[in-house]
């Protein structure tokens, strides 16, 4: 699960820190910064798939921008984009690779004596003094894992991503592949105490260091951060486009529905198959919540898809084209979340677009389930009828019926502490401001600050006034 997110010059974000819950949800205007808060960590999981070559990272299944200006914040000449997050890490692990590196290092510092070089191999010079500096990095950041360990503090990684920006030109790099902060912390204080600077850590281990000298440490941290990326799944508000027939490239295997839901049939198919059946009984409930029955997908012939549904109020069978826009995105939504597995991180654009209100209310209840089921959901919403009914989960929401495994009853129930609300808006036209909402256990302690005045305007006439 992402912990911490931070944001510097991406879009219209400026410098941001959020702190992430299981449950995300970002509201606000239209413009304020939402999807860039999305876009930002999709980015960061592109970058690290394909070893953080981010012009390369620029374009791809999770985004896709053509060039870096659509990133870099608007109005200054010179910037640096900074992405970052934060996960936890199995400290002995971190503790063993350490102690490793620091016996291969002493190894090779003994056999590789620092001695004067002429000035033609200055850099060669600058790269072998520079690893006894890499040398107390290592006993200092040791001193912290071993703190840690004994205050059972948690030990956070910070993945950062740099792009730069100049007058004429745009060199777009991650400093010798990414830079790493390791910091030791609490739960609401992430970096008050510890804290070890270490962007330099693969500034010393140029090509000559992965030649000679293999980090242990150094490529753990690297699988570590990748590895919590690589199940971000991202959905933009434009998914729900259903085909009657659908011909896919059976060559490809695809692990999820597509940015914009492209491969719904595909991954629902996929979903009907036996090694689903327990994870999908509880969304069989939920597509019936929502209009939506003994929905499925299947192969018509060898290399064609096909669908259907059963209207629960008619009890007729139709193909999933015929429902309506707002049943089709959530149907892909769903679908999503039922096919994530645990660790998952599953990013959604509004996923209210064209639902009723009493619908919107039940995506507490929809988030929850796959939060209980060790899923991360960050979402981004124009609803109040959605954060507002956060207390339904906080209470426990009891979710039952009939599935295709018989008779089924799930009680969705999660802490106050696990979800988290933040208002963002815009300082004039200026950068984002992003304000975190209060919530206990009877949900919302107060309505959206950008929505609540225009309610009030609307539903003055409606009301009585006491």
């Amino acid at each position: 699960m992402l912990n911490k997110i931070e944001i510097r010059n991406f879009k219209t974000l400026r410098n941001q820190t959020i702190d992430l819950a299981p449950l995300t949800i970002f509201v606000g205007p239209n413009g304020a910064g939402k999807s860039s808060i999305l876009e930002s960590i999709a980015l960061m999981a592109q970058a690290a798939e394909i070893n953080n070559i981010f012009p390369n990272a620029l374009k791809g299944e999770l985004v896709d921008f053509e060039r870096p200006d659509d990133v870099i914040t608007k109005g200054a000449e010179n910037l640096r984009l900074f992405l970052g997050f934060q996960i936890d890490a199995d400290v002995d692990l971190l503790l063993y690779s350490l102690n490793e590196d620091l016996k291969a290092l002493d190894g090779f510092l003994s056999r590789n004596p620092i001695v004067e070089m002429p000035e033609i191999e200055k850099i060669q010079k600058n790269r072998l003094t520079d690893l006894p500096r890499f040398r107390e990095r290592l006993l200092s950041t040791k001193e912290i894992l071993i703190s840690s360990k004994r205050k059972e503090a948690p030990i956070r990684f910070r993945f950062v991503s740099n792009i730069k920006s100049t007058y004429s030109s745009h060199t777009l790099w991650v400093a010798s592949k990414q830079l790493v902060k390791v910091t030791q912390g609490t739960t609401t204080q992430a970096y008050s105490t510890g804290e070890l600077r270490a962007e330099n850590w693969l500034q010393f281990l140029p090509n000559l260091y992965f030649d000679q000298f293999q980090s242990r440490l150094l490529k753990l941290i690297h699988e570590l951060l990748k590895n919590s990326l690589q199940k971000v799944r991202y959905l933009l508000a434009d998914r729900g486009s259903i085909p009657w027939v659908y011909n896919p490239d059976t060559s490809t295997k695809f692990q999820w529905v597509g940015r914009k839901g492209q491969n719904t049939l595909e991954i629902l198919a996929d979903l009907i198959s036996p090694k689903y059946h327990e994870a999908k009984l509880p969304y069989e409930l939920f597509f019936e919540k929502f209009g939506m029955k003994e929905v499925w997908a299947g192969w018509m012939f060898p290399n064609s898809l096909t669908s259907g549904y059963v209207d629960p109020f008619f009890n007729s069978v139709h193909k999933l084209p015929s429902l309506g826009y707002g049943s089709k995105q959530l149907l892909t939504v769903i679908v999503q979340l039922a096919h994530a597995s645990k660790g998952s991180i599953i990013l959604v654009e509004e996923p209210e677009v064209s639902l009723h209100p009493a619908y919107q209310s039940l995506l507490p209840a929809l988030f929850g389930k796959a939060v209980l089921e060790g899923k991360q959901v960050i979402v981004t919403s124009h609803s109040s009828y959605f954060p507002l009914s956060l207390d339904s989960i906080f209470k426990g929401y009891v979710l039952e019926g009939q599935t295709t495994g018989g008779q089924q009853k799930y009680t969705i129930k999660i802490s106050p502490k696990e979800v988290a609300v933040y208002h963002v808006s815009r300082i004039a036209e200026g950068p984002s401001k992003i304000d975190k909402l209060e919530i206990d256990e009877n949900g919302l302690k107060e309505g959206i600050p950008s929505f609540i005045e225009v309610e009030r305007q609307i539903l003055s006439r409606f009301i009585k006034q006491g």
